[in-house]
């Protein structure tokens, strides 16, 4: 197997060391763009709640050992890459060379948590839509020239983290999403997904507790509180 995409992202507090960790992904991948991302401070810990499907308080140990300011997100190709079976993913062929990339790059940063990387193609491509909200064809058709060098700055939240313009918004970026549909009436937005979790948090949606609508949750769009129904595809 060639050419599997594959990300890196270096948080603030890591950048120190971005030179010697981006000549040595320049080394062994074949880098197609560069991004330095800003996400306002207030909203850093929802971001990496969103993005690691757990929750990340402000303040937390987690959001101080990242730093809350720019980041850098590089995006590439493993023209080798090794899949092995990590029980981590099980199901899923991983990485093994971004794998051992991540724990060295993690090595030179202090031995914390300060690089991250997709340890397989489906965790690269969910972590492009939350970044960029770009799918890996749209990364693909987009920067398809190997990297120039020049980085591009990015200063905004992630993706739905205010809710969403209109429901046109909110269908294109459900299109994105791999096996996921969406049909609406008057007073229902459903969407049908094989992951509920991973739909959820794409699309920022929050959890209605109620007794006899498990899956109902919410999501604000054009200004309003909208209700949306998962089911199972």
């Amino acid at each position: 197997m060639n050419n599997l995409l594959q990300i890196f992202v270096i948080w603030e507090n890591g950048r120190t060391f971005e030179d010697k960790i981006l000549q040595d992904i320049r080394n062994k991948y074949d880098i197609l763009q560069v991004f330095s991302i800003n996400w306002p401070g207030d909203e850093f810990a929802a971001n990496l709640s969103r993005l690691y499907g757990k929750k990340i308080p402000r303040g937390c140990k987690k959001e101080k050992e990242c730093g809350t300011g720019a980041f850098t997100l590089v995006v590439g190709y493993d023209p080798h890459p090794k899949l092995i079976t990590d029980p981590k993913h099980p199901g899923i062929k991983s990485n093994a060379n971004a794998m051992h990339d991540k724990s060295l790059y993690r090595q030179w940063t202090g031995g914390g948590y300060l690089v991250h990387a997709s340890d397989n193609q489906y965790e690269a491509a969910e972590n492009l839509l939350f970044m960029l909200g770009m799918t890996v064809k749209e990364i693909e058709a987009k920067y398809h020239q190997p990297w120039d060098g020049n980085t591009i700055s990015i200063t905004q939240s992630m993706v739905g983290s205010h809710g969403w313009k209109d429901m046109e918004e909110l269908k294109n970026f459900v299109c994105k999403i791999p096996q996921t549909q969406v049909n609406h009436n008057a007073d229902t937005i459903i969407l049908v997904t094989t992951n509920f979790a991973q739909t959820s948090r794409l699309l920022n949606l929050k959890k209605r507790f109620t007794l006899f609508k498990k899956n109902e949750y919410k999501a604000l769009i054009g200004g309003q509180n909208r209700q949306i129904l998962l089911k199972t595809a």
